[in-house]
């Protein structure tokens, strides 16, 4: 009963182990590597328990990793990886809700980027803006001083001495 509790252990691992196809529950499993789990199941409940302990381990050979390019490999029968139509057809549809996926996600990041370069350009705008309303100020200002220290003195000195006479004692 024991090993056949490690058998089910090893199906299990197998299972966890396998790569998932995206935006499912499903997972890809080797074929081989199944098989050679149920035989040895079989053999377990067909000897009543009794078989050698080296064919109830199983082999450790890691699953290989799909990578992107490797999809439309895993849609070919020819490899062995996908064996039936829905399987196939549902391995197409995650992939082309991939694409879009990817799509809508481009678009969306152009949108904040178009719309950020529209905020940036308009600060521009009113930074020139502030930077021409601060020189004509410095310039009004220079002017004015200008203009009082080029005034004719005895137009200061009448300013002065209204400004002193007009002064309560």
């Amino acid at each position: 009963m024991d090993k056949f509790l490690g058998l089910i252990d090893a199906l299990e691992a197998l299972v966890m182990d396998s790569k998932r196809i995206p935006l499912t529950s499903k997972v890809i499993l080797e074929e081989h590597r199944l098989f050679d789990l149920t035989s040895k199941m079989r053999d377990l409940i067909k000897n009543k328990g009794n078989i050698l302990p080296k064919s109830v381990m199983t082999d450790t050979e890691p699953v290989p990793q799909l990578e992107s390019e490797e999809v439309s490999f895993a849609l070919n029968t020819q490899k062995g990886w996908v064996k039936s139509k829905e399987t196939q057809d549902l391995m197409q549809s995650a992939y082309e809700q991939m694409e879009s996926m990817k799509a809508g996600s481009k678009k969306y990041a152009d949108d904040v980027l178009a719309n950020l370069q529209l905020v940036i350009t308009k600060m521009q705008t009113d930074i020139l803006r502030m930077k021409n309303t601060i020189e004509n100020g410095r310039q009004y200002i220079e002017n004015k001083d200008k203009e009082k220290n080029n005034a004719p003195m005895d137009i200061k000195q009448d300013k002065m001495g209204k400004s002193q006479g007009t002064a309560i004692t």
